[in-house]
């Protein structure tokens, strides 16, 4: 049984997506259906909370970084990424998706506000 759950939430009409778990080859087409779905649905500002997220490989770094791409290209937008996890945020540095296509935020309160104030 795999330990993966995606969740959404808002909080003031925005988006916030709980993942949970591991994100790899099996779990990640989920997670990318549901960012996409958001997308395709009009939302333009979507939090991705992934301080519960226990591993991750590159097929979950690829489906994230696909929807990121897809968010720029529709709205102009950024994932506002939660990330408490040093080493989990250094996979998305060396990867190069910090700052280009994903912001990242310690705390999901400051994710929201950056929301607020765009």
């Amino acid at each position: 049984m795999l330990n993966f759950t995606v969740n959404i939430s808002e909080k003031a009409s925005i988006p916030i997506v709980y993942v949970v778990g591991e994100v790899d080859a099996h779990t990640s087409p989920e997670l990318n259906k549901t960012l996409i779905s958001l997308i395709e649905n009009g939302k333009k500002n979507i939090i991705i909370n992934i301080n519960d997220v226990g591993f991750i490989d590159s097929a979950g770094v690829g489906a994230i970084a696909r929807s990121a791409q897809a968010l720029l290209n529709t709205h102009q937008e950024q994932f506002k990424v939660v990330c408490d996890n040093t080493q989990l945020k250094r996979i998305f540095d060396v990867s190069g998706l910090s700052n280009e296509i994903l912001q990242f935020y310690a705390q999901e309160s400051e994710a929201l506000n950056a929301v607020e104030k765009e």
